[in-house]
């Protein structure tokens, strides 16, 4: 499993690879605030860090952690993203998660009835 020493320098749109890998959302502090994956990296990642608004989810973005990113953005902390391309990216993102549990990737448990 990677850790993030493995992972690329911040990188610039639009530099990102159109291939298949995982990409991770870190502030300032280097604390880990999201881990995704996508086939194609930079086709995610400009959605992830896209200005446009878009009704087809909830969040109202064209991602859905993209309305979050905005929040803490404007509660002026700078994210930079890093990427890791691999091959098995779903297992990679799924062991990543389990390990850095980034505060964005664990939803809230529902109360039982």
């Amino acid at each position: 499993m990677p850790t993030l020493q493995s992972f690329s320098k911040p990188l610039l749109l639009p530099h990102y690879p159109d291939s298949a890998g995982v990409y991770v959302l870190i502030d300032e502090s280097n604390n880990v605030l999201y881990v995704g994956s996508s086939g194609r990296l930079c086709q995610r990642v400009s959605h992830l860090t896209a200005f446009q608004k878009d009704s087809s989810n909830a969040a109202g973005y064209s991602h859905t952690k993209a309305g979050l990113l905005r929040k803490y953005q404007k509660q002026n902390h700078k994210v930079s993203i890093r990427i890791f391309k691999c091959k098995n990216y779903r297992v990679v993102e799924k062991e990543l998660i389990e390990k850095l549990k980034p505060i964005w990737n664990h939803k809230p448990k529902r109360k039982r009835r």
